[in-house]
């Protein structure tokens, strides 16, 4: 579960400009527990790290802004959907800005405008099996830049469970 005041805190940072990876690792760095899951009857079992997925879908969870909404089976065309009011910890406009700043900030998901790698996603790792993105790095005190491909994994610094890979770069000319 939850707390209220991690909610208020996760979805004003988001509204407030924050990324879900920067709010994932503000939380990791902090060492909170993750919600993790529950199973039926059994105790709860916290994760080892907040992935940006749990962040993501606190911000779209409209329950915390007083609206629930349940799936019911039967209904015409399959499963219909029943909305009822719940206490609100949040309000609707905190909300609604947050997923506004969710939206604008899937537009850069892919890296900045005007850094086009063409073989993002074709090129894999062979240590590691998963693809590669591009990226770009310029020495301190210069202004060269330098592109080039790195492993994704390599990259997910931001979660605890995962060890640095030593993956090979390969540059893009």
């Amino acid at each position: 579960m939850v707390v209220p005041e991690i909610v208020r805190e996760i979805i004003a940072n988001i509204a407030a400009g924050s990324t879900l990876y920067r709010e994932t690792k503000r939380l990791n760095d902090l060492g909170l527990l993750s919600p993790g899951s529950k199973y039926k009857g059994r105790p709860r079992k916290h994760g080892r790290s907040w992935p940006h997925t749990t962040i993501r879908g606190i911000v779209h969870q409209r329950a915390y802004s007083g609206v629930h909404t349940v799936r019911l089976n039967g209904g015409e065309g399959g499963a219909s959907l029943a909305a009822r009011g719940v206490l609100a910890i949040i309000s609707p406009a905190l909300q609604k800005r947050a997923l506004a700043a969710l939206a604008e900030n899937k537009r850069y998901a892919g890296g900045k405008k005007g850094r086009n790698y063409l073989l993002r996603g074709l090129v894999w790792c062979s240590r590691c099996g998963t693809t590669y993105g591009g990226t770009c790095t310029s020495p301190p005190g210069t202004d060269k830049r330098y592109s080039y491909y790195s492993c994704h994994r390599r990259k997910a610094t931001y979660y605890k469970r995962t060890r640095e890979h030593s993956c090979p770069h390969v540059l893009s000319g």
